[in-house]
């Protein structure tokens, strides 16, 4: 059922991010209960506009495929930040990895919704020239057929 997975999930995110900040320490029971609904229904929220994008794409390799390309840019980004620059710390790196995740999955939205021709190619090779004469390795003449 989807909502012991959204518990779950509103859970962790309470548990681990959001309780962390000072302004959510001296919350009751009933004030984190409200919180947690509220995660819940952002979460769910999010999953349906994931479920329907998913729906506009053509197969699910297509869509792992863009996943891991969504991701993998930045998380590279990371990792060579983290090996060449000594002082950079975990806020900009995570600011770093949002922001270009944001953009690439702005890139991509973009490429999904803009209609891009399809060109076909002719299906006979004969149509524009008819009649061509070669003789020996030679090209002698060609006339154009419009059709």
């Amino acid at each position: 059922m989807m909502v012991s997975n959204l518990n779950s999930l509103s859970t962790v995110i309470w548990e681990d991010f959001v309780s962390q900040f000072p302004k959510f320490k001296g919350f009751s029971d009933k004030q984190q209960l409200r919180v947690l609904k509220l995660i819940s229904v952002v979460c769910g929220l999010i999953i349906m506009c994931v479920a329907f994008g998913v729906g506009l794409l053509a197969g699910v390799i297509e869509s792992s495929l863009l996943v891991f390309s969504a991701t993998s840019g930045p998380l590279l980004g990371c990792f060579i930040l983290a090996m060449l620059v000594p002082i950079a710390n975990w806020k900009g790196t995570s600011a770093g990895m949002v922001t270009a995740c944001a953009f690439v999955l702005w890139i991509i939205g973009g490429g999904m919704t803009v209609d891009k021709p399809n060109p076909m190619l002719p299906t006979s090779t004969v149509v524009g020239f008819e009649s061509c004469l070669f003789r020996s390795h030679r090209f002698v003449s060609c006339y154009i057929v419009l059709s």
